[in-house]
């Protein structure tokens, strides 16, 4: 039998953009020299495994329950809400989101020796449960007290109770699994899934794979699969209104929910799943005793992929009418818009040496990509209008998700109880677009890792270092024009800038 669990707490702060003296949205009563509003967040994690494993008439039996909460709740303070004036509070509880899932697993597993060169074969069922819940803030973190000013918390408006909302569902999958040594030299596999979702319906996914040592030192493999992916349950049910800034003026802009009255009103349907196709075809060599090659080409195809699309203003001739009603700027929403194909290589070179008394290992990682949108699709009210629909922004924003290559160089270095790691990463150059609609060229860059460690004892080792140690950051723009109303906007390399750490880790 086998228990293990954790659990942690998490609070953070964020700024939100600098409300100036004169602005408007500021009253001087209480900040004479306008305020940056402080979005919080407290986030809690939790999650409980047990199960067992044992031997039944040949077969190895697992069986096991996995359960998981995360909760993030949301606050503003050094804010207000400008339409109570100089009574406002200046922090304020803005609700937040919780998701919950409960997972039972059994799985089989039985060796056949005398079929050939060896047959495994695995089975197994999983029952999961999914719950999600939006809830709202304080009144008067999203309430509009005074029409002629502007109403909620200032940097963050709290989730409103038509925001609110509880959804749940069920999901069964039973899987078989094989792979049979036809020679010692020759494996063939193959896996069949199915599974039905009470909101999506069933759907059947197979893979096939083959592996084959041509050599004691070279290995080919090749693998062909079909998948499936169900929209999240907070893709389908996420509403809120936040606010943008373009060019310095604020843009109010509602994310709808996928069966919102703005999106029904437009035509658009429901959530569907998302289906891919991929293959993969790769080697790994051993050149010697200490240099180990391995290389894996891939190709997938991704249909009807949930993406949030671009965002429509009021003053559009279909939404326009819509949007004002519900005295919004600007409003967008999460659809099965595109289809998307990928083409990649991985490459992987390990190499070890005995340097003096000690061991150095050196590993060169590298990932070149492709990402291509083939056909954007509409829908509803908005038919024909791909280009407004799923634009040449947000399209930018899906391929930088995969830049063209990113290639890591690792030196780890150990002698008896020290040790020592470098790292250096280089991020491709990716570029989006800004509010103007002109690019955003980020540049590469090289960020270097370092980690010493020391065992303090046979049990005991203390561990420090520093990620991205000089401090590098990402390509500067405009903030009028980006995304986040920052110097950039999220690229892979991250924009924290240099991080210093500290751990002791106890084994027993």
């Amino acid at each position: 039998m086998y228990v293990f669990g954790g659990g942690n707490k998490r609070k953070g702060d964020a700024y939100a953009w600098t409300r100036f003296a004169d602005d408007d949205r500021n009253v001087p009563a209480i900040y004479p020299n306008g305020f940056d509003p402080i979005i919080t967040s407290d986030i809690w994690d939790a999650s409980g495994v047990a199960g067992l494993r044992t031997a039944v008439g040949g077969w190895e039996l697992d069986l096991s329950n996995n359960f998981g909460s995360n909760r993030f709740e949301y606050g503003v303070r050094n804010t207000l809400n400008a339409s109570l004036g100089a009574s406002s509070p200046t922090s304020f509880n803005a609700g937040g989101f919780q998701l919950q899932q409960n997972v039972v697993n059994l799985g089989l597993t039985r060796n056949y020796k005398t079929v050939l060169q060896g047959f495994n074969l695995a089975a197994g069922a999983e029952w999961r449960r999914e719950w999600y819940s939006l809830f709202a803030g304080e009144e008067a973190s999203y309430r509009n007290y005074n029409p002629s000013a502007t109403g909620g918390s200032q940097g963050f408006p709290g989730f409103q109770p038509t925001d609110a909302i509880k959804a749940q569902r069920d999901n069964f999958g039973v899987y078989v699994d094989g792979e049979l040594s036809v020679t010692q030299r020759w494996l063939l596999a193959a896996a069949l899934r199915y599974e039905h979702y009470s909101d999506f319906g069933g759907t059947l996914n197979y893979k096939a794979s083959t592996r084959y040592n041509l050599t004691e030192f070279l290995t080919l493999r090749g693998t062909y699969s079909t998948g499936f992916r169900a929209p999240s349950l907070a893709q389908i049910n996420f509403n809120s209104t936040f606010t943008n800034f373009v060019g310095g003026t604020p843009v109010e802009v509602l994310l709808a929910r996928n069966n919102s009255a703005v999106t029904q009103k437009l035509g658009i349907p429901s959530l569907k799943q998302e289906t891919s196709n991929s293959a993969n075809v790769g080697l790994t060599s051993r050149i010697g005793s200490s240099l180990s090659l391995t290389l894996d080409g891939y190709y997938i195809k991704v249909k009807d992929r949930v993406v949030l699309t671009s965002q429509f203003s009021a003053d559009d001739p279909v939404i326009g009418p819509d949007l004002q009603a519900l005295n919004v700027d600007q409003a967008q929403f999460f659809a099965n818009a595109a289809d998307t194909r990928s083409l990649g290589l991985d490459v992987v070179l390990n190499h070890t040496l005995t340097l003096g008394v000690g061991r150095l290992n050196s590993t060169l990682a590298a990932n070149f990509n492709k990402l291509r949108i083939d056909r954007v699709q509409t829908s509803g009210r908005l038919t024909g209008r791909e280009e407004e629909f799923f634009g040449p922004r947000e399209q930018a924003f899906v391929k930088a998700s995969a830049p063209p290559s990113k290639i890591n160089l690792t030196f780890d270095y150990q002698l008896g109880r020290f040790g020592a790691l470098v790292r250096f990463v280089r991020f491709d150059k990716i570029t989006l677009i800004d509010w103007n609609g002109d690019p955003m060229n980020y540049d590469s860059r090289i960020t270097t890792d370092l980690t010493l460690n020391y065992a303090l004892t046979n049990h005991l080792q203390l561990i420090v270092g520093s990620a991205n140690v000089f401090n590098r950051y990402p390509t500067l723009f405009n903030p009028q024009l980006t995304e986040t109303g920052g110097a950039w906007d999220p690229v892979q390399m991250g924009s924290n800038g240099r991080f210093y750490f500290a751990k002791l880790q106890a084994r027993f």
